[in-house]
């Protein structure tokens, strides 16, 4: 396997280690560029907006989110836990999701009061 791809032979996606190592900047630099924060020259934050664009960074949503104070949100409702599937279901959601997401159980039970706000 080549250095840099995936097992599918596409490119390994770049990061802000590969932006700041590309714009000569630390990581925090490429943070305050790309996140247009304030305590950044504006020939620095150039150069490493124009190294995002050669290496076509995209921001992970995840770590935009903490930069920004926002959690990710996973809503997922199951009627029915009895049912084998369900069960399976959800606990693989849990699985996959826990590492990224707040796992919070409902009650099995919500009241009508609970239930209306949702609404």
């Amino acid at each position: 396997m080549n250095e840099g791809s995936s097992r599918r032979g596409a490119q390994k996606r770049a990061t802000a280690a590969d932006v700041a190592r590309r714009a000569g900047v630390s990581r925090q630099t490429v943070t305050r560029a790309i996140n247009d924060m304030d305590g950044i020259n504006a020939v620095t934050k150039e150069r490493v907006l124009q190294a995002a664009k050669e290496l076509k960074y995209r921001p992970s949503r995840f770590g935009r989110g903490l930069v920004l104070g926002h959690r990710p949100t996973l809503g997922f409702v199951i009627d029915d836990f009895a049912n084998p599937f369900y069960s399976a279901l959800a606990a693989s959601v849990i699985a996959t999701a826990a590492p990224i997401v707040a796992v919070v159980p409902a009650e099995a039970e919500p009241s009508a009061a609970d239930a209306a706000s949702v609404f």
